[in-house]
């Protein structure tokens, strides 16, 4: 858990600049133009990301989790451009995100936090990143609360303390969202945010359907 803490919280400045450098050129990409020249553009943009190998899901997959949330996948909605974007660059909105001074590809300076970006994920979802990263990205239960618990010996500089509360929510939410109708999909999500938590929590599953 703690692997996959410090590459999400490392991520945030990478995934928060280029997250917003994907939006300001979508941006320059339709203005002035007609709407369907702006519905083929914002079309386009979304079907290159989407099928970027990277991508951990289809065109589909994002229509069901989409729908989940009574969001229908419109490329003219923010919503959709957001939710894609932000998987993209592994971003999920978090109450506690500080504001944080970058720099777009161009040099121009600007402020970001994940206050910002990653809003549309399944509340489950959310907070087993946030269990994971301490909030660093996600939502759910509050810093408070993980700081009840007990912590574990896994620690590193700079990256804080991994509590039982935070291994246990996170768990809770693997195993919820590992039995819902749309199991696959959240599957592949959880891996693509926290492949190491994930696949560890898959084997603990494992070898309990073989007591």
């Amino acid at each position: 858990m703690m692997a996959d803490r410090v590459n999400l919280k490392d991520n945030i400045k990478v995934g928060l600049t280029n997250y917003t450098d994907d939006l300001n050129s979508l941006a320059i990409k339709i203005q002035g133009k007609t709407f369907d020249e702006r519905l083929a553009i914002r079309t386009k943009y979304l079907d290159d990301i989407i099928k970027e190998k990277s991508f951990p899901l289809d065109k589909n997959e994002i229509r069901i989790l989409l729908r989940e949330k009574g969001i229908t996948y419109d490329p003219m909605k923010t919503e959709t451009i957001d939710f894609v974007t932000s998987i993209k660059h592994k971003l999920v909105i978090s109450r506690y995100g500080k504001p944080l001074k970058l720099k777009l590809k161009n040099g121009e300076s600007f402020t970001a936090s994940t206050r910002d970006a990653g809003r549309g994920f399944d509340p489950m979802f959310a907070d087993y990143v946030g269990a994971i990263t301490n909030n660093a990205i996600g939502f759910g239960h509050k810093l408070g609360y993980y700081e009840k618990f007990f912590a574990t010996e896994t620690i590193k500089k700079g990256y804080g303390k991994i509590t039982y509360g935070h291994s246990t929510e996170a768990f809770a939410n693997f195993t919820a969202l590992s039995n819902t109708d749309n199991k696959e999909i959240y599957i592949k999500l959880m891996n693509y945010y926290a492949p190491q938590t994930t696949r560890t929590f898959g084997e603990l599953y494992e070898r309990s359907n073989l007591l």
